[in-house]
């Protein structure tokens, strides 16, 4: 099946969040995974709201009723690609003959075959298994290359992972990207710091990643780079409260929360009321919990996309963020502040009273038809696509207002805004009190450029060359 895919470059920016900024692994992995992403279907949802300043040829083909889809990645997509780039930074580690058998741009031959996220995973999984081999096959010592940090009374153990020899059998033994050379130089400068989890029989289960410059556990994972199994969360925190870490490391992934407070490390199956996250923020993205606590703060971000929870608390103090795409939440609670807010592709159809976002507003793809006339927007307010038909009288917009594609005929009194996009409406004048401070989009999709210059421009009447005004495309 083939799929028309709007890409805005989100493919190409997701892949680079996998290298964690490696220049030389992400031009590698692009040249592996971005072209097959762009086929489908991993990742891939159906278009359900224009992006702002969509193509022509992107409306055009949502008015023609053609299907269009974009990329949209979750937590286990990322864990799949985790893998293809650990194969790849493993084979840069060895300097692998394949890396040089190249093309005339430079891009390995191997990387350009591959046409699905499968196939890629199977070429990682074969060569993985090869080093796991090797790796196990090789001398070991008990002991060599770690040194023991912590014992629990159930034989358990926590040991740093000291030499390259010891990071390979951690990468053999968890199926992760420990060893390989991806994090050989950062261990020997203790740069980074690699610890593992044993049991009495000295089986690895969990491995954990800790940034000394900033005393932080960046990373606790389990087998497969999924977060640990819940019986091993206790010893973890005993770690963690032992060196008196910060957790930055995310919640969906690691599997518990920590109290930026009291220091403890709560599972995500009883978060308690009160809750305090630190400025590291809230990730539960495409989590199963389906629940927060009252009165919960978070000093950064909170992050619920694709997640099965369908309220906010009551008393929710978030000093950044909130991501609440492609979640099951369908209201949000009265006199909600943030720094921004994303609500696209929500079930949410009403917006609460006293709603306050410092930043930029995401409204599209959701079934809200109203705005409340104390609505304050302090960046870009984006209604693209929605079945807004009237604003609040004397609404003032800090960045960009979106009204795009909506039902709006009719601008209020008092309106202000940075710029204005008016594209697909069917607005014809402009009010007396109407303050722009920016350039203004008309309903045909030219430039109108100021007020004075856009009200001409729509009083001036129609010519035979002039483009006709967009329709309002319907998505499924």
């Amino acid at each position: 099946m083939g799929y028309n895919v709007f890409d805005d470059g989100s493919i190409r920016s997701f892949l680079l969040q996998c290298c964690d900024g490696d220049a030389a692994l992400t031009e590698l992995l692009v040249t592996c995974l971005e072209r097959p992403l762009r086929k489908g279907p991993d990742g891939l949802v159906p278009l359900r709201s224009l992006p702002v300043d969509a193509p022509t040829w992107l409306v055009e083909q949502l008015k023609a009723g053609v299907g269009v889809h974009r990329f949209r990645p979750d937590a286990r997509l990322a864990d799949r690609v985790g893998r293809v780039a650990c194969w790849i930074m493993t084979a840069m580690a060895h300097d692998e003959a394949w890396l040089r058998d190249v093309d005339a741009q430079g891009r390995p031959r191997k990387l350009l075959k591959i046409g699905s996220l499968a196939q890629a995973e199977a070429e990682a999984d074969k060569a993985m298994r090869r080093f796991a081999f090797n790796a196990a096959a090789a001398p070991y010592v008990d002991g060599e290359g770690e040194a023991t940090v912590q014992t629990f009374a159930n034989g358990y153990r926590i040991v740093q992972l000291l030499t390259p020899a010891a990071l390979d059998r951690e990468s053999a033994a968890m199926g992760s990207c420990a060893g390989g050379g991806g994090y050989d130089r950062g261990v020997e400068t203790q740069y980074k710091l690699i610890y593992s989890l044993r049991d009495a029989k000295g089986l690895s289960h969990v491995t954990l990643e800790v940034d000394p410059a900033e005393n932080s556990l960046v990373q606790c994972l389990g087998k497969q780079n999924v977060a640990p199994v819940a019986r091993y969360l206790p010893m973890v925190r005993s770690f963690v409260r032992q060196w008196q870490l910060q957790v930055t490391a995310a919640a969906a992934r690691c599997g518990f929360v920590q109290d930026a407070l009291t220091h403890e490390l709560h599972s995500l199956s009883a978060l308690p009321r009160g809750l305090h996250v630190g400025k590291g923020g809230l990730w539960l993205h495409d989590t199963k919990i389906d629940a927060l606590p009252e009165d919960l703060r978070v000093d950064g971000n909170l992050y619920l996309g694709g997640s099965a929870i369908k309220r906010l608390p009551r008393g929710l103090i978030v000093s950044g963020g909130i991501d609440l795409r492609r979640s099951a939440v369908r209201e949000l609670p009265a006199h909600l502040s943030a720094e921004w807010l994303s609500l696209e592709g929500t079930a949410i159809a009403a917006l609460p009273r006293g709603l306050r976002i410092g930043g930029a507003a995401d409204l599209r793809g959701t079934e809200i038809t109203a705005l409340p006339d104390d609505l304050q927007v302090g960046g870009d307010l984006n209604l693209w696509g929605t079945d807004v038909a009237a604003l609040p009288e004397g609404l003032r917009v800090g960045g960009r207002l979106v009204l795009a594609c909506t039902k709006v005929m009719k601008l209020p009194s008092g309106l202000s805004a940075r710029s204005l996009d008016l594209r697909g409406t069917q607005i014809r004048e402009l009010p007396d009190d109407l303050k722009v401070l920016g350039g203004i989009r008309l309903p045909n999709g030219e430039e109108g450029g100021t007020v004075e210059m856009a009200r001409a421009a729509l009083a001036a009447p129609a010519t035979s060359g002039a483009r006709p005004g967009l329709l309002r495309p319907r998505v499924g």
